[in-house]
């Protein structure tokens, strides 16, 4: 752990920050039942993902070298504030009423002069730094792709991109439970999607 903490300590530049996550925190999570779980088992990930998931601290994650998306963005914002970045962490969501097989996401986007950039270390499709001129942008780009991906689980229809949402939320308190996490998000500021 000390290590690791150290070698995060000593990140200096967004692009660091990208080739540390790639090489040291992986997928998955600790679960609140003190067992590991990976994509390795799917179906077993995804129960341990709504049943035993609480939200990591980025020292937690860092010390279990594990995160899913959310905690993984939890480090991502730990270090670009400490580094004095203007950030900002987005859940993109379908709200559907019946069963949601729709995927969710999380991720982080930090201003660098006078660009937005979107910074993607669990989304190996779009894995990396991406640069754009205004943040609206970023998120327009971001939202495309996550409803192309969307469309692999579930057809879409204008009524169903209806329920697509997506909220700029603050720092939550970490160790809550997926309920939790997502009453946090519901109240937090929903962004207007640009069509």
């Amino acid at each position: 752990m000390n290590a690791l903490k150290e070698l995060y300590k000593s990140i200096n530049t967004p692009e660091e920050l990208l080739e540390f996550m790639k090489n040291n925190i992986k997928f998955g999570l600790y679960g609140t039942n003190k067992k590991l779980y990976d994509t390795s088992d799917l179906d077993a990930f995804e129960l341990a993902n709504d049943i035993y998931w609480n939200l990591s601290s980025p020292i937690n994650t860092l010390k279990t070298h594990y995160g899913q998306i959310i905690d993984q963005v939890e480090l991502e914002r730990d270090w670009f504030t400490k580094n004095n970045y203007e950030c900002k962490t987005l859940y993109i969501t379908f709200l559907v009423d019946s069963i949601n097989s729709y995927p969710t996401h999380a991720y982080l986007a930090y201003k660098d002069k006078d660009k937005w950039c979107w910074f993607e270390a669990c989304d190996k499709a779009n894995f990396g730094i991406h640069k754009y001129d205004s943040l609206e942008e970023l998120i327009t780009d971001q939202m495309e792709k996550h409803v192309r991906y969307a469309e692999k689980f579930n057809p879409l229809d204008d009524s169903t991109l209806d329920y697509l949402h997506i909220f700029d939320y603050k720092k939550p308190k970490y160790d809550i439970n997926r309920k939790e996490f997502m009453k946090f998000i519901l109240n937090s500021s929903e962004v207007p999607i640009v069509e």
